[in-house]
C-alpha cells in the first residue's frame, strides 16, 4: 500500500468516499491501489524520547481505534538519536504486542 503521509496533497484525486475512509479507517483504495495513512510520525515526537511509553501509548491509542498502527519517518531523520530510541521503543512495543515478530 502507498502510505499516505500528507493527506491533503495526496489525496486531491480521490473521491468522498475514499477521503471518508482514509480519514475514518487510516485506509483506503483507489483505482486498485491501498493507500494507508501515517498515524505516528517520529520526527513530530521528539519529546517522547525523553518517556518512550508516552509514544507506546500513542500506538496502543492507534491501534485501539484502527486496529493498526504506522509508524513514519525519513531515512535522514535516522540521524538524530531522539529518532533511533522511538523506533527502537516501538519495536519492542510492538514485539511485546505480538504484532511483529523477531
Amino acid at each position: 500500500a502507498q502510505c499516505n503521509a500528507d493527506p491533503a496533497s495526496k489525496r486531491y484525486r480521490f473521491g468522498q468516499q475514499e477521503i471518508e475512509e482514509l480519514t475514518s479507517t487510516g485506509k483506503t483504495e483507489f483505482n486498485g491501489l491501498g493507500f494507508v495513512r501515517s498515524n505516528l510520525r517520529l520526527e513530530f515526537f521528539l519529546e517522547d524520547a525523553a518517556d518512550p511509553e508516552r509514544f507506546c501509548a500513542r500506538m496502543d491509542d492507534h491501534l485501539a481505534r484502527q486496529g493498526f498502527v504506522t509508524i513514519f519517518t525519513h531515512e535522514d531523520d535516522l540521524n538524530d538519536e531522539r529518532v533511533r530510541k522511538l523506533v527502537a521503543a516501538a519495536a519492542r512495543h510492538a514485539q511485546e504486542l505480538g504484532i511483529i515478530s523477531d
